[in-house]
């Protein structure tokens, strides 16, 4: 039984991917600061950093001695993207504790959240998560705090993969959705031994978040909309460099690797077989296989359908393919 691997307590694993982020620091703070029961709050923090540029963001002393962190380091240049990032913090720095929620490195909390959180948790049907965009707070003003809260809507497709968007309407309950945020998600940790993360979707930003939604779906794990907003994000990058720097540190390798999970998204979404590779993007894919009956469903139920039917797939692979390829691997 997967229950059984899970603890029965209130306690909260926070789990935070950083790529070279002054803001983890501040929001760790933040977390820790506005929790109704502090004690309660376990962080898993993978830190991809640079030792020589990055080190006075990284200070752990300044933290409240009695707080509850583990912290795995890595290179700024092994990174691998957020998706691998999520997989490592999972399997390394996670504990069963009863709760957990993923947030990104730059996000804010207002007073009371975990108790917010928990108590419309157990408000839902077993399996399910609390997740959004959740709305924009600055560095110079902090948060501006909102009561319309963002439901996330489809925005288009990009290389074939759809992408979301939000929508701001006034809730009193939570509203099902079938779109999960990955820098905003809540549930019991049971939910992510029943879904695991892919170590095997590196250096892939775009499309994690449809691939967990169809395979939320494919489990029968439901996706809510909170209807109140207790977290807040940074959505400016400017202030801060992103993973897609370490393709000038070895530029065939993260294209290559990049390629491989693209293929493996197509396949497990049953968008497209790709021929090229098949070995290295299919290692343990029977794992995360999705029967074609239950993502037709998901397509109907999120009203993409016809659009994924009328992508040409074949086409666009080729030119993804050769556009990251230049030295045609």
């Amino acid at each position: 039984m997967l229950t059984s691997l899970i603890n029965s307590n209130d306690n909260i694993f926070i789990s935070i991917a950083c790529y070279r982020d002054s803001e983890l620091i501040p929001t760790i703070k933040s977390a820790y600061e506005t929790a109704d029961n502090p004690d309660n709050l376990f962080f898993g923090i993978y830190l991809q950093y640079n030792p020589d540029e990055d080190e006075k963001y990284f200070d752990f002393s300044c933290l409240p001695k009695e707080l509850k962190i583990k912290v795995k380091r890595t290179l700024w240049y092994r990174a691998r993207g957020p998706i691998y990032a999520r997989y490592v913090i999972n399997n390394y720095l996670y504990k069963n504790q009863k709760y957990y929620l993923q947030i990104d490195s730059h996000t804010r909390f207002i007073k009371g959240w975990d108790t917010f959180l928990i108590e419309e948790i157990n408000k839902l049907p077993n399996y399910s998560i609390l997740t959004t965009y959740p709305p924009g707070y600055t560095r110079k003003d902090g948060i501006i705090e909102r009561d319309m809260c963002n439901i996330m809507k489809f925005k288009k497709l990009s290389r074939g993969i759809p992408i979301f968007r939000t929508e701001q309407e006034y809730l009193e309950t939570p509203v099902r959705n079938y779109f999960w945020a990955a820098g905003y998600s809540f549930c019991e940790g049971i939910v992510f031994k029943k879904v695991p993360f892919d170590k095997y979707l590196k250096n892939l930003f775009m499309g994690e978040e449809y691939l967990m939604s169809l395979r939320f779906y494919a489990n029968g794990i439901k996706l809510y909309s909170p209807h109140k907003n207790v977290i807040y994000t940074l959505w400016d990058r400017d202030y801060r460099p992103t993973f897609w720097e370490i393709k000038n540190h070895n530029k065939l390798k993260f294209y290559f690797e990049q390629l491989l999970s693209y293929s493996r998204l197509l396949k497990i979404s049953n968008l497209f077989t790709p021929d090229k590779f098949v070995d290295k993007y299919s290692y343990d894919l029977e794992k995360y296989k999705i029967k074609r009956e239950t993502i037709n469903n998901f397509l109907i139920k999120t009203n993409i359908k016809s659009l994924i039917d009328n992508f040409d797939y074949k086409k666009q692979y080729k030119k993804y393919y050769f556009s990251l390829n230049s030295d045609k691997i």
